[in-house]
């Protein structure tokens, strides 16, 4: 697109036409937030004359005219004139018929880590723009089976594909804690979905495989987290084992206490950095891997070992990483990479491993990885602190007599499109509910409480149409739908008669 923009501007002299280069600069964040969002880019069209801000009409009229070729050629090629370009559309499903709301439609040949995930519409529907070709696609949910096609993609007519997930058994977790407690964490992680609850309250997890690492956030407990990898195939009532141990205090503002095996660490008086400038180094060189190794720490008698660290990073996506890893006498023993952004705030994280046969001594490797063609703020840890202990049993102890609480359920509103009355069933509400309904503004148009629900099925209507005087106008509107556990938001359509 570059090469067809600059060959058809023409230079001052009337003869020559501009070239395109491509620019190894750092790009601003304005056009990071605009790719991401939009998967768009820009372009920074450089053709001033010898006469910079020159007075003449004639002049200035003459740049113009020399610019519109390729202004014309970029709108054309937008609006989609003489290019091959097709369509590759279609409605993501469950088994019941319902279409799915929120599913992530990934394109392997044309997804990165910098694109924010591009979700079906309340419609379940997708659309993407493609060159003609074979492309794989990928779909996935929370709770429902990854699903995989292929898709051709031609500029002759629109390839139009019905998408079928089938829902996972989902499954109550929760958890028994000591009372002194005001403010446990729940960490769970299957490699593809992962997030942070309040452990005091019962979740849903899909069945699977999960990392579940739960830690006490109140101040003035040193408690290690407590860490496991467990097969959800039941609703489970957990008691975790919590340690009174003094964590091993890493010094990351002492440099003669760790090794540097390459790159230049920056040891300041409260923080780990890779940098001392704004941003790390762009010299357009060749990748490097900084590596910077505590020494061997005592923890015989463990079989657990957790490392918690307080951190904040921003790299390239996809291309630089940051890593922190475990090693014992045999190498490599658990680890942990990010290859994202995460600089609003300090985030704790956490690597961990658990091993009947026990741990003599390990080691902490910090690692930063980078191509130096793009810069960014780097990495800065705030503290680390590792624990180690010991526990006779490493499975999962449950409670005796659980009986699971199934959490409320509501579904999409319906009809949807709707010329004014709309419905919503809820199910196993065991608690008073809180329903507001919104407008595209966020602006609240109605508010209702209901108290003493049960278990059974009840069906909410709403009529948009009268309002009790109130004029709603047509358009798209918002339902929070919340409990004291969980909350659900459903959108519908108003088409006013």
């Amino acid at each position: 697109i570059g090469d067809e923009i600059a060959s058809r501007i023409v230079k001052e002299d009337g003869v020559e036409n501009y070239e395109s280069i491509f620019g190894g600069s750092r790009n601003g964040k304005a056009h990071d937030w605009f790719y991401s969002a939009t998967g768009c880019f820009q372009y920074l069209i450089e053709c001033g004359t010898a006469n910079l801000q020159p007075d003449s009409v004639e002049q200035i009229e003459d740049t113009i005219e020399r610019l519109m070729p390729a202004q014309i050629y970029l709108l054309d090629r937008a609006i989609g004139y003489n290019e091959d370009a097709g369509q590759i559309t279609g409605i993501v499903r469950d088994g019941a018929g319902n279409v799915l709301e929120d599913v992530e439609v990934m394109v392997e040949e044309r997804h990165g880590g910098v694109l924010q995930p591009r979700n079906t519409d309340e419609f379940g529907r997708f659309r993407r723009i493609l060159n003609p070709s074979t492309y794989n696609f990928r779909f996935r949910k929370f709770g429902y089976e990854e699903t995989a096609i292929q898709a051709t993609a031609n500029n002759s007519a629109i390839y139009d594909t019905d998408i079928l997930l089938t829902p996972k058994i989902m499954y109550e977790i929760s958890f028994i804690l000591n009372d002194l407690w005001s403010d446990v964490r729940v960490k769970y992680d299957n490699g593809i979905f992962s997030g942070e609850l309040d452990a005091n309250l019962a979740f849903e997890l899909p069945e699977g495989d999960w990392d579940l690492t739960v830690y006490v956030m109140a101040e003035g407990y040193d408690v290690m987290p407590w860490t496991r990898k467990i097969n959800v195939d039941r609703d489970m009532q957990i008691i975790p084992n919590f340690e009174d141990s003094s964590p091993i205090e890493l010094g990351i503002s002492d440099s003669s206490w760790w090794n540097l095996i390459s790159g230049s660490w920056i040891f300041d008086e409260e923080k780990l950095l890779t940098n001392s400038n704004l941003l790390y180094s762009n010299n357009d060189s060749l990748a490097e891997s900084w590596e910077l190794e505590s020494p061997w720490i005592d923890v015989s008698g463990s079989n657990r070992i957790v490392l918690e660290m307080s951190h904040q990073y921003e790299v390239e996506w996809d291309h630089d990483s940051i890593q922190v890893s475990l090693l014992d006498v045999d190498g490599e023993i658990a680890r942990r990479v990010w290859k994202d952004q995460n600089w609003n705030e300090m985030v704790k994280g956490f690597i961990w491993v658990n091993d009947t046969s026990g741990f003599d001594s390990i080691k902490v490797q910090l690692s930063f990885g980078r191509d130096q063609t793009v810069a960014y703020r780097g990495w800065q840890i705030e503290s680390m602190n590792l624990f180690h202990g010991y526990e006779q049993d490493l499975s999962i102890q449950s409670g005796n007599g659980f009986s699971p609480i199934n959490l409320g359920t509501a579904s999409s509103a319906y009809p949807n499109p709707s010329t004014g009355m709309i419905s919503i069933d809820l199910e196993l509400w065991r608690e008073p509910l809180n329903i507001t309904v919104y407008n595209l503004l966020g602006q609240e148009v109605y508010r209702e409480n209901l108290a003493g629900m049960s278990p059974q099925r009840h069906t909410w209507r709403f009529d948009l149409q009268n309002r009790r005087g109130i004029p709603v106008s047509s358009g798209v509107y918002f339902i929070r739908i919340s409990g004291q556990r969980k909350e659900f938001i459903r959108k519908c359509v108003f088409l006013k008669p």
